[in-house]
């Protein structure tokens, strides 16, 4: 959750800032992916959330967690976090889907969180890595490879670019996806300029200054005040700030700069589901469209927040959970699965 990339992410048109650029065009990618097995876990460190699992998807190993309510599960929730966060924005959400009776999952995309992303030979098209297109195909390989988890569908909650990849997923798996949650979702427009990414001279000078802005808890303070529209309490900086730290993350951050882009839309009109779009009105890191992402979405409930920032989730835990929760109610059963 970067403050560069984060307050220009919305915009269509290209970046001036070269470090702004580069916190845009990181957030999100990943590759086709197949089968998956345990992966082994990053250097344990205090940081890293209790409970933590990994699972090897075609290369990248994925950082998740894995929650079953004491009887039989309302339905199976997966939570996706925006560009620069990890599973700890859904601190507040995932208990209470939990407690609700729901299976909840929450899982980091890489190169973000705890999740470490492949070695370029791994991917066999490589070309797609830093699509969020791309990054939807692969967390579908990874909820089929869960162990423990059964058949049925798939209710996707998506925060910012979150938002983005789970409206991928809802269109390429139909009948897998029984409901659809964006919160401040970056859906709308193009992400990235791949001839900027791929600039010899821009990855040098990032390749020497990225780390001292990663490593600068002021910065990552600055940048997270505003997505929340307040000053952040230090524990909400360290939450962010420490996987950014993390072995290897400066070296994945770098080399996804070259293909984190995407200019087509998620095909809206294929995604026949129940969706519900919650929004701040002050949101300063993508600007609200709320209404016109409702009017492309065949069946959405729109709930603006007034005077809300971009973390909902983060700012207004109660209301979210209170809205996400009534929302799913009236879904009732499961629709069948695939």
């Amino acid at each position: 959750m970067l403050r560069a990339i984060l307050g220009s992410m919305p915009r269509s048109r290209p970046i001036s800032r070269p470090i702004r650029f580069f916190l845009l065009c990181l957030a999100s990618s990943c590759l086709i992916s197949c089968a998956g097995s345990p992966a082994a876990a990053p250097t344990q460190s205090a940081e890293i959330p209790p409970g933590s699992l990994w699972l090897e998807v075609d290369g990248a190993s994925l950082h998740y967690s894995h929650g079953l309510p004491g009887g039989l599960a309302r339905a199976r929730v997966l939570l996706i976090h925006g560009f620069g966060a990890s599973t700890d924005c859904w601190r507040f959400l995932a208990p209470a889907l939990l407690e609700a009776g729901y299976e909840v999952v929450e899982v980091d995309w890489p190169p973000f969180g705890w999740s470490m992303a492949p070695r370029r030979g791994t991917d066999p098209d490589y070309s797609l890595i830093g699509r969020p297109e791309a990054t939807a195909r692969l967390l579908w390989s990874f909820l089929d490879a869960i162990p423990g988890s059964g058949p049925g569908p798939w209710i996707v909650v998506g925060h910012s670019m979150g938002g983005r990849i789970g409206a991928w997923m809802a269109s390429q798996r139909p009948a897998s996806t029984r409901a659809l949650v964006l919160i401040a979702p970056a859906t709308l427009g193009t992400i990235g300029a791949p001839a900027l990414g791929a600039s010899p001279l821009f990855r040098s000078a990032l390749k020497r200054n990225l780390g001292r802005y990663l490593s600068d808890p002021a910065f990552v303070a600055s940048s997270l005040a505003r997505a929340y529209g307040r000053k952040p309490r230090p524990e909400e900086t360290r939450a962010y700030q420490a996987p950014l730290l993390r072995p290897g993350a400066q070296a994945e951050l770098l080399s996804w700069t070259v293909t984190a882009s995407e200019r087509k839309e998620p095909p809206f009109a294929a995604i026949d589901c129940p969706c519900l779009i919650l929004w701040g009105t002050r949101d300063r890191i993508v600007k609200n469209q709320g209404s016109r992402l409702a009017g492309l979405l065949p069946s959405s409930t729109y709930i603006p927040y007034p005077g809300g920032g971009h973390v909902l989730m983060e700012t207004e835990e109660g209301k979210v959970s209170a809205d996400v929760l009534a929302f799913l109610a009236a879904q009732g059963e499961p629709k069948a699965g695939p």
